[in-house]
């Protein structure tokens, strides 16, 4: 089991996926970006097209995996925003 503290960064969108995440408690804050964008970008916030967040409650829920059924690199940055 992995614990992350309030504004810790879980996944970083364009990073390698290697992990698939379970969030047993807690919320996340999901940030997808428009198609062809770099994760590079200076301008990368402008870009956001999706941010949405993530509870475990009523039950848990999981994500990472389509980076990892891709083999590809991440599609959305998630961040913890509650310890």
């Amino acid at each position: 089991m992995q614990h992350f503290k309030k504004g810790e960064i879980i996944t970083k969108f364009g990073d390698i996926g290697d992990k698939y995440y379970i969030l047993a408690s807690g919320v996340v804050k999901v940030k997808v970006y428009e198609p062809g964008t770099s994760p590079f970008d200076p301008n990368l916030e402008k870009k956001l097209s999706i941010e949405k967040e993530l509870t475990s409650e009523p039950t848990m829920v999981g994500f990472g995996e389509i980076a990892l059924l891709l083999n590809s690199k991440r599609t959305a940055s998630v961040v913890s925003i509650s310890e």
